[in-house]
């Protein structure tokens, strides 16, 4: 069964809100709130596709403008930071509207006295295709299902398609391995206890060993059997967006949570000189390490997805590589930088392998002095002159 998108409206006047809702009402499920702790209120309970705003909340008022306030509570808190917003309103404020197109990213203004049904419905389509950025999605968001009682596969399996996403299912240990190395997924569900192992805590090392082979997947624990030790283990040493009990699954809130994980990421990526896939380096050569930040999912290079820290305006992550068996040739710290446009300004480490054979590098992503997650990667040394010699 199909859902419909839904759409806030805020709107002070309760003829405007029935006149929206019967436009947008075939296509959308359009909530209607006339005053902002109402609005809010809805973003804590609801989840939303698109938000229509009027400027003013106070009825036939046009020195009110309430409605920016909202657009910039939006912007600024990072669960609805990429929220696109159209402003429906009676009145000209022309600086405001500069301003709100500028830096609170309103993706249109429309004029009540100009209201066309059509135009209306044709914009709401746009903007929740476009998002609050302007750039349409390539592509469906992969997931992977790791879970080993069919019914638990079909019932979020189920979900995860009705959300748009393209799925696959491992139903024990080996087969989440293989797939969470070999594919790359946006959002992995994992039941912590499989049966194929005498170990309960199967699903958790799973992913522990998927990250530690370069997967970059974001993990929701979906468990009947878990105690405060695998959530914290869950939560903290592998970065797990959430942990959900199986005897209090609810489809709309895990809905709800899949629709925010996948609507704020942002891919961590890092490339080594020429070789974008998995590096092999050469003893005692330098290698240039380049660390970039991409709102699609990356094709090349080794990545990790990380919740969008902030949207609305320029922001910072920190980079901080621990080298192993490796000579950092540059400032550990890095700062790198991203703007509301997605634009990054990537960073660069040069680093000169020491030994010959298998190590790590670890980087740590810092976000106002909050690390936000790290990632280990794996590589291989090699002397190119033995292996000369060898030949």
């Amino acid at each position: 069964m199909s859902i419909k998108p839904h759409v806030l409206y805020l709107e002070d006047l309760s003829d405007w809100g029935t006149m929206v809702r019967a436009i947008l009402g075939e296509q959308y499920e359009v909530m209607h709130a006339s005053t902002l702790s109402e609005a809010k209120n809805l973003l804590d309970s609801e989840d939303f596709s698109c938000a229509i705003v009027d400027t003013s909340l106070i009825p036939y008022s046009s020195k009110d403008t309430s409605g920016f306030e909202f657009i910039r509570f939006v912007r600024s808190t990072d669960a609805w930071s990429d929220l696109p917003v159209i402003v429906l309103t009676g009145y000209d404020f022309k600086e405001n509207m500069r301003i709100a197109f500028r830096d609170l990213m309103v993706k249109d203004f429309v004029s009540k006295d100009e209201l066309d049904p059509n135009a209306l419905q044709s914009l709401v389509a746009d903007s929740i295709l476009t998002g609050a950025g302007g750039r349409s999605l390539s592509g469906p968001a992969r997931a992977l299902v790791v879970e080993d009682a069919p019914e638990w596969q079909n019932i979020i399996r189920g979900i995860l398609e009705e959300e748009g996403c393209e799925v696959e299912v491992a139903a024990n240990y080996a087969e989440a391995i293989d797939r969470l190395i070999s594919g790359a997924f946006h959002l992995a569900t994992v039941d912590i206890r499989l049966k194929d192992l005498d170990d309960d805590a199967s699903g958790i090392e799973a992913i522990r060993q998927a990250k530690r082979l370069g997967s970059s997947v974001d993990t929701i624990f979906i468990s009947g059997y878990g105690t405060k030790e695998w959530i914290y283990e869950a939560a903290f040493e592998f970065g797990a967006r959430d942990f959900i009990d199986k005897g209090r699954f609810d489809p709309q809130s895990f809905r709800f949570k899949v629709r925010q994980l996948l609507r704020h990421l942002i891919h961590v990526v890092v490339r080594f000189g020429d070789n974008a896939e998995s590096p092999v380096l050469k003893l005692g050569q330098p290698c240039r390490m380049t660390v970039s930040m991409e709102r699609r999912r990356p094709l090349t290079g080794v990545s990790r997805s990380l919740a969008r820290p902030v949207v609305a305006g320029p922001f910072e992550l920190e980079v901080v590589a621990y080298p192993y068996d490796m000579e950092n040739q540059s400032d550990s710290v890095q700062v790198l930088k991203a703007s509301a446009d997605d634009s990054t300004v990537p960073v660069q480490f040069r680093i000169v392998p020491r030994t010959v054979g298998n190590t790590e590098l670890r980087l740590d992503l810092i976000y106002k002095g909050r690390r936000l997650g790290k990632m280990w990667i794996p590589m291989v040394i090699v002397d190119e002159h033995v292996a000369a010699l060898q030949e």
